[in-house]
Parts: structure tokens; C-alpha cells; sequence
């Protein structure tokens, strides 16, 4: 067996925490039972963050669907700030004590990699290609989830073939340096062109014919001998070591020059700071490394009502809150729940109501298309990968 949980044992809330389970125990001993409000934010972001984009909502729906509760959210792919509440639970709370730790597990680890993604998107700008290769460095029981978010973050496709199979796309990729070395013979070890035709030969056809160039020579030398393999039928190039920079430029001088004009992909230890120094030397830019060991949001699970009486651990603000947003300036604004804004988007929307998912789970590419719009209407100081800007969010306890 492998050591990952069953979708039953997630639905029972076996992947608990002991005291959860100790809690359960002593509320049901003392015949209590309350009607509580909890609500899912973080303290502050990693630095120097200025935002994070929301990832796992559809892990947490699955989750929670068929328990007699009402959830409110932001939507999958949203932009949100420290402090203010991304979701919200009501309900008797031994109806969802137990999964506490799943519903913040799903969260911090998927919106970390797709919060990440989204200053990579930021580093590169609207039109290069970003392609997650992050699957050998995360265990498979996340890979899946961490692939999807880094999609929702920004990200073109993944090289994952079961998480494109489960979202609905073709997976991307080009070919390891295992499959040149494999050509290798004692008599001809460095047997790159037989590698490429055997690759352009037998590949399925709908495949890009992109080629690893920096197994054995530099990028340049192997480029043109994967012209020469190839000829017209060369589409695109990738480069996985070296100085990425000065190798793009010489590759695409000298492909040039041959009347080629093949696409050039970057890939090797990339993250947002290396992004911004290569955006424009290079068509896509494939990244494994930073999506996978993308820091966690550190979430946390608060009550903040208690059978309808404001109550809150010390240090957090009690009473149900609601969000608006002024789409125009960024700016979020945290109310009391009775209370409306004069303006603004409400980001708190119900997710579930007594136990049935009422918001439809979007396609990836409508997430995609969303995060987008949002990362690029961000002002100056929000996209800034460097800084941290002053906060974006503003608490009116009265109207």
C-alpha cells in the first residue's frame, strides 16, 4: 500500500489531529454541541508577498458536501490579503470539527504553490508560456493538487499526465536527457541526431518537436545538430543548464541564420527573481522547484460566534464579518456580517448551504482567465516582487 489517504478516510476526518478527535469526545460526553462561526485567514503572508491567489476551495467542498452546514468564499483563483477571512463555516460544530486540519491542509499548501505561481506569472509577464514540471520533486500525493495550482496561480500546463487528464488538457513536455543518453554505444556515445530523428520519427504526431539540447555539447552545438536531425520539422528548443541567457541568444542566432524559427524554452532551477532577469530571452520557461517548494500560507481556523454571541481567542477579532472589495483602488474592506458597503464586490459568496455545493466549480481555464485579469489590474505596488507594500485591507467595525 502506499502510505497516502483514502477519499473515504477524508471524508470520515481520519487525517486529524488527536486533540480534534479528544474534543469531539468531551463535547459529546457534556451533551454540548454549539452553533458556531469559523473563519479561515492568515496573520500575514510569506515576505515579501503583497497578496496570495486562493487555491483548494474545490478539495474543500468535496470535502465538506453533505454535512449540515453553510460555507461562504471567495471564489477559486481570487486574489486575497493577510487578515481578512477567505471562508467562513456555520453550523453545529461537531458536524465539522474533525476536519479542521484537511480543509486548512488543503488550503495552505495549494494556494502557497499557486500564490507563488502567480508573482512567476507577474515575473514574466502576460504573453510568455509557463509550463509546471514540478511533479519529480513532490511526493505524488500532492503533486496532483500542487500542478493544479500552479495552473490557477497563472501557469500555462503542466507536464503532470494524470492531473491534465483529471483538469481536461494535454499534457507538455519534451524529451529527457535519459532518452539521448539511451542512444548512446560504446562506438558512438555521443548520439544526439539519431536520438532527435528517433524522437521526430516516432513521437505521436500531435507532439511538439521540441528538443532538449545540453546533454552531452553546448546548447548552440546541439541545436544545430538537432536542425540538421530535424530540419523544418524543428519547432521549438529547450535549455536546462548553463548560462540560460547568453545560451537562449546563441541558439537563436544561429538557428536564425539556418531560416529557422523555433521557440526556445528555459528550464533549471527557475524561480520569480530568475523569471524577471530571463522573461525576455526566451519564448516559455518550465518550472519544477519553485512550485513544489512554494511556502505555505499559514491559514488558521478561528470561532468567531458562539450560538450567536461575538466571542474570539485572544488576539483575533470576534463576530461573523463579511468582505467587499473596491475593484478600482484594491482596497478590501471587512464589516461586520449584518453590515453592506456602498460599493464594491462581495467576496464572502456561499460555497455550500446545509450541506449541498450551491457555486459551480469552475473549468481551469476559467480560473486561469480570472487570476489573470487580476494579477494584471493590480497597482504598481501589489505586483512589486520585491516590496512589501502598505496593507490593502481596512476593518469598519461601523458604517
Amino acid at each position: 500500500m502506499f502510505f497516502i489517504p483514502t477519499q473515504e478516510e477524508l471524508k470520515r476526518g481520519e487525517v486529524s489531529d488527536l486533540y480534534f478527535k479528544m474534543t469531539e469526545q468531551v463535547l459529546i460526553g457534556a451533551d454540548k454541541n454549539p452553533t458556531v462561526t469559523m473563519e479561515v485567514f492568515t496573520k500575514s503572508l510569506p515576505d515579501p508577498y503583497n497578496f496570495g491567489v486562493i487555491s483548494g476551495l474545490d478539495d474543500v467542498a468535496s470535502l465538506l458536501e453533505g454535512a449540515p452546514i453553510d460555507v461562504y468564499a471567495m471564489d477559486e483563483g481570487s486574489i486575497f490579503f493577510s487578515q481578512e477571512p477567505i471562508l467562513v463555516i456555520k453550523g453545529k460544530y461537531l458536524d465539522f470539527a474533525t476536519y479542521e486540519p484537511e480543509i486548512l491542509g488543503f488550503l495552505c499548501e495549494s494556494s502557497g504553490a499557486a500564490s507563488r505561481a502567480a508573482r512567476m506569472r507577474l515575473a514574466v509577464g502576460p504573453d510568455k508560456a509557463l509550463y509546471a514540471f514540478g511533479t519529480r520533486r513532490s511526493h505524488p500525493a500532492s503533486s496532483i493538487a500542487k500542478e493544479k495550482a500552479a495552473l490557477e496561480g497563472g501557469f500555462d500546463g503542466t507536464s503532470n499526465v494524470l492531473a491534465a487528464r483529471l483538469l481536461g488538457l494535454n499534457p507538455v513536455g519534451t524529451i529527457p536527457h535519459a532518452l539521448v543518453l539511451a542512444f548512446s554505444t560504446k562506438d558512438k556515445p555521443f548520439n544526439q541526431e539519431e536520438a532527435f530523428r528517433a524522437y521526430d520519427q516516432y513521437a505521436p504526431k500531435g507532439a511538439p518537436r521540441t528538443i532538449l539540447i545540453d546533454t552531452f555539447f553546448t546548447p548552440r552545438a546541439e541545436a544545430l545538430i538537432a536542425a540538421k536531425a530535424l530540419g523544418d520539422h524543428l519547432q521549438g528548443v529547450r535549455i536546462d543548464s548553463g548560462e540560460l541567457d547568453k545560451e537562449a541568444e546563441e541558439v537563436k542566432w544561429e538557428l536564425s541564420k539556418l531560416g529557422l524559427k523555433v521557440k526556445v524554452t528555459l528550464s533549471g532551477g527557475l524561480n520569480e527573481y530568475k523569471l524577471e532577469e530571463l522573461a525576455s530571452h526566451a519564448d516559455a520557461f518550465g518550472v519544477g522547484n519553485a512550485v513544489t517548494d512554494a511556502p505555505t500560507i499559514d491559514f488558521g481556523m478561528k470561532i468567531c460566534e458562539v450560538d450567536g454571541v461575538p466571542i474570539s481567542k485572544t488576539g483575533h477579532l470576534s463576530g461573523a464579518k463579511t468582505v467587499y472589495r473596491d475593484q478600482t483602488n484594491w482596497i478590501d474592506y471587512v464589516l461586520p456580517e449584518d453590515k453592506s458597503f456602498q460599493s464594491g464586490k462581495k467576496m464572502l459568496t456561499p460555497l455550500i448551504k446545509q450541506g449541498k455545493i450551491v457555486k459551480e466549480q469552475k473549468k481551469i481555464k476559467d480560473v486561469q482567465e480570472a487570476t489573470l485579469s487580476q494579477l494584471f489590474s493590480l497597482p504598481a505596488e501589489l505586483k512589486d516582487l520585491h516590496t512589501k507594500s502598505a496593507p490593502h485591507v481596512k476593518f469598519l467595525p461601523k458604517l
